[in-house]
């Protein structure tokens, strides 16, 4: 409300408030609200036996009416059953009376004639209009939307949406509606003559129904085909105030609904009652009788009831093993085997609790009932979600008739499934085996499901850079990009999909742009393009200079960036199956992947060689050509390899809206260096990641290995030591020649503020000196490097980075080693502190082992040590294999 009705200025009088209201459900508010304040005279065929309050039957067509003065006169005609004479009546008694006339009418039967001519008629007449109203305990209106959807959840559990949801609907709780009403009959310096007792943005179907699971999660929400929801609605453009506000909490007014209805009142007044509830109910006590005098018909129940409950739970069991071997599309037929036959079991059950009931024995199948409604739930759930993927998979092959409202309808069924399916994880029925293998699929589903409209084109056209980055030639973005992709999406379809070789648009480019600094060095190249744009850290800023370069050469315009490497198309593989490139007579699958494409990189082959680049151009339009037109291919292993690759980060993305960007980034998924953790003196913050370019101008990652260790010591002062080794190992043959160097330029990405103490290599240690970044100096003939390890340092996304450049020869190793000085220390005043660990993967690098020790000072033991973690003395120690970003957390005391 805009303020408290009954906190207003008014004048005391001694002259009653007459309030008629046929019905009688508001005028019984408004009385309630008036009791013991002001005498009133209530018209009504409902009954009211309050203080204060006189009340007069409304038996005739012109009831009689007390021939008093009145202060106020407030005529509730919702649906304008009062006759237009009854009406006039009341207006010439205000008019006599100089009292106030306020006319409330439902805004869906407003007429806007008559409400002029209402207004013309008395210069203190005050009209409101009400919205769709509902209460506690009653229906009060069976044609209303509102009261509709208390109704279906009380007796299906479910809310049927018309349409697609976004028609507005204006839901206003009795109380509210009440005060309203009271506001403008009792404040005496309000002006306005026409009022809305609801909010002027109205919420959509859609919204509402949410709000109702918000409340009851295992609510479900469908959508319906139906035109209209209120065929009689008027349309009207009078202006007037409105009595509630934007921000009215419709959440806190539905949680007062009693969903328990037994009885409802119809527009016309007539109070109605589930006649067939009744009906039904009479014939359950002549079943339950018949079932009682035979012994057949009371065994039956129970056998069926265990019978279909036991095949229930069979063809779930059967769900589960098929979830866990990746056959999505046979276990969604056991998923909607095992959903029918726990309905049949529910069904049977039913018959049987009444006929415990009748015994006094209904408690004993309380266990039975709670198992077949979870088994029901998670059978339902599963279905749900495979089905909802399903009707996805049809909106993006074109096969609907209507992919916005199928769109809506099946991510709206998702949420909901993935509301259950939390809520039975936390209860410990969703199998560690099928958790695992739906984890990433759950994770990502959960967050980005919102903006998939938006991301999908449903809100308008998207088109989107696709950078295909081999990381054979790894680059910090993933990998070299040889060629790219302009995607098109419209309503979830592709309406274009194109590859590009990257130096047909680098061809393009007319001005000069100055590149990094280790590009134009080492590379070398003295010019900055399209193929080389994704060389920052962050792959945010790497998707920004791409579609500068893009814009600038092609003038082509994006929505987004996207950049993929081999192992995501390895991992495609793995769920198309085996593709045909029929340019080449090459039948590619997930294990031959790398080894064929690597036949097509080798040194016989320019950089502009057709040969090479056209191959990975036609492996690419093939598996998109099979993704398309296949239409067995199960979405789900589709969105699962996607997951999986996102967080392997072998595809980033990129949004010029920050909304979306956000998310992703929040998520780990845009492959940036984003860290919200927060900085105290009693936490160390601590992160570490490498990123390496190959600058050598071949595919020589295909034969890197990399075996990467940190430890990490806390004095007893509280600073921090720590050193970083990575040892690499190049498997290339030496006859290789130049193809087999790893030229690598190597950049360390440490907390900021950081200072670089040492540097050995093989065993030798360094002498570090500021790497030369003017070109007109290294560039300039006769130019001699200094004697000593050139590092680049530079400040990034709140990181310090150090890069230099490393040479690993074919068929040997390097081990690297660095040691530093964070810029932080423990405040060992404190009794507590934290030690989190961020390590943050770099794009197209599949994994690498690592071993990380953490020595503590003789003060300090550890917290509730994290299972993975073991301790040794003062030393703790961890081993994995990183193949995507992973934090550690260590809490530790003083002893």
């Amino acid at each position: 409300m805009s303020k408290t009705a009954l906190i207003v200025d008014i004048k005391k009088s001694d002259y009653p408030i007459l309030i008629v209201d046929k019905l009688g459900v508001i005028g019984n508010e408004l009385c309630q609200k008036l009791s013991g304040q002001s005498p009133v005279v209530f018209l009504s065929k409902d009954k009211t036996d309050l203080e204060n309050v006189t009340y007069i039957p409304f038996i005739k067509t012109i009831p009689k009416v007390p021939d008093n003065s009145y202060s106020h006169l407030i005529i509730i005609d919702e649906y304008l059953e009062l006759s237009p004479s009854l009406i006039e009546a009341f207006i010439k008694k205000a008019k006599r009376d100089n009292s106030l006339l306020v006319l409330v009418i439902n805004v869906n039967f407003a007429n806007q004639d008559l409400i002029d001519k209402y207004l013309k008629a008395h210069e203190k007449i005050k009209v409101i209009l009400t919205g769709d109203i509902f209460t506690k305990d009653l229906l009060y209106d069976n044609l209303s939307w509102i009261n509709k959807v208390i109704k279906q959840v009380r007796e299906e559990g479910k809310i049927d949406i018309p349409s697609d949801g976004t028609q507005p609907n204006a839901p206003v709780f009795i109380d509210d509606v009440a005060l309203g009403i009271l506001q403008v009959s009792l404040s005496e310096n309000e002006q306005e003559k026409i009022f809305f007792c609801y909010p002027k943005f109205k919420p959509t179907l859609l919204s509402i129904a949410h709000t109702f699971q918000k409340i009851e999660p295992n609510i479900k929400i469908d959508f319906v085909k139906q035109a209209k929801i209120n065929e009689k609605t008027q349309k009207i453009s009078l202006e007037g105030k409105y009595l509630i506000d934007d921000s009215y909490n419709l959440y806190q007014a539905i949680k007062k609904i009693d969903l328990n209805i037994k009885n409802s009142i119809n527009p016309q007044g007539h109070l109605l009652k589930d006649s067939q509830s009744e009906k039904g109910s009479k014939m359950s006590y002549i079943f339950t009788g018949m079932i009682l005098t035979i012994i057949f018909f009371f065994i039956m129940p129970l056998l069926s009831t265990l019978v279909f409950a036991l095949a229930g739970s069979l063809f779930l069991n059967n769900f589960k093993n098929e979830i866990v071997s990746e056959n999505f599309a046979l276990a969604k037929n056991h998923a909607s085997a095992s959903r029918n036959f726990f309905n049949l079991s529910k069904t049977s059950l039913n018959l049987l609790e009444r006929q415990a009931s009748f015994l006094g024995q209904d408690t004993r199948l309380e266990f039975i009932s709670e198992n077949i409604n979870q088994g029901l739930e998670i059978a339902n759930t599963s279905f749900v979600l495979l089905d909802s993927l399903d009707s996805i998979k049809n909106v993006a092959l074109g096969s609907s008739k209507n992919p916005k409202q199928d769109f809506l309808k099946a991510t709206d069924d998702l949420k909901n499934a993935l509301v259950i399916y939390q809520k039975q994880k936390q209860l410990g029925n969703i199998p560690d085996s099928i958790d695992s293998k739906l984890k990433e699929i759950n994770s990502f589903t959960s967050s980005t499901i919102d903006v998939w409209p938006e991301i999908l084109g449903f809100n308008g056209k998207k088109t989107y850079l696709l950078l295909f980055q081999n990381n054979m030639e790894l680059r910090p973005g993933g990998g070299f990009i040889g060629y790219y992709g302009i995607l098109t999406l419209d309503k979830g379809q592709v309406v274009s999909f194109k590859i590009n070789d990257v130096y047909d648009a680098d061809g393009q480019l007319k001005n000069h742009v100055e590149p990094p600094y280790a590009i134009r060095r080492y590379l070398p190249s003295v010019n900055w393009f399209l193929r080389d744009s994704n060389f920052n850290t962050d792959f945010a800023k790497n998707a920004l200079s791409a579609a500068v370069f893009l814009n600038s050469e092609t003038r082509q315009i994006v929505d987004g960036v996207i950049g993929v490497d081999l192992f995501f198309v390895k991992n495609l593989l793995s769920v198309t199956g085996p593709v045909k490139v029929l340019d080449y007579n090459e039948t590619v699958n997930s294990k031959n992947f790398f080894k064929v494409t690597s036949s097509y990189a080798q040194d016989n082959f320019t950089r502009e060689s057709a040969q090479k680049k056209d191959f990975l151009r036609s492996l690419f339009k093939s598996i998109s050509q099979k993704i398309s037109e296949n239409k067995d291919i199960s979405y789900l292993n589709l969105l699962q390899s996607l997951a999986a690759s996102l967080a392997e980060k072998h595809i980033s993305f990129a949004f010029n809206d920050v909304s979306i960007q956000s998310i992703f980034a929040v998520n780990g998924w845009g492959s940036t260096l984003f860290d919200d953790r927060k900085a105290s003196d009693i936490s160390i913050n601590d992160f570490i990641s490498f990123s390496e370019a190959n600058l050598g101008a071949n595919k020589v990652n295909f034969y890197i290995e990399r075996d990467v260790s940190q430890a990490i010591s806390i004095a007893n002062d509280g600073s921090i030591a720590e050193q970083l080794s990575i040892v690499y190992k190049n498997n290339a043959q030496k006859s290789l020649g130049k193809q087999g160097v790893y030229k690598n330029y190597l950049r360390i990405i440490v907390p900021q503020g950081t200072i670089l103490k040492n540097v050995k290599i093989d065993g030798k240690d360094q002498k570090i000196v500021d790497a030369i970044l003017d070109p007109t100096v290294y560039e300039k003939k006769g130019f001699l490097p200094p004697t000593g390890l050139e590092v680049e340092k530079s400040n990034e996304s709140g990181k310090t980075i150090f890069g230099f450049l490393t040479i690993i020869e074919p068929e040997s190793t390097k081990a690297i080693n660095i040691t530093y000085i964070p810029a932080y220390k423990l405040n060992m005043l404190k009794p507590n502190f934290s030690y989190s660990l961020k390590i943050i993967k770099q794009p197209g690098i599949d994994f690498f082992p690592y071993e990380f020790s953490l020595k503590l000072p003789e003060n300090l033991t550890t917290v509730n040590l994290p299972k993975e973690i073991k301790q040794n003395n003062d030393t703790l120690l961890f081993t994995a294999e990183i193949s995507r970003d992973k934090e550690i957390n260590i809490d530790l005391t003083k002893k």
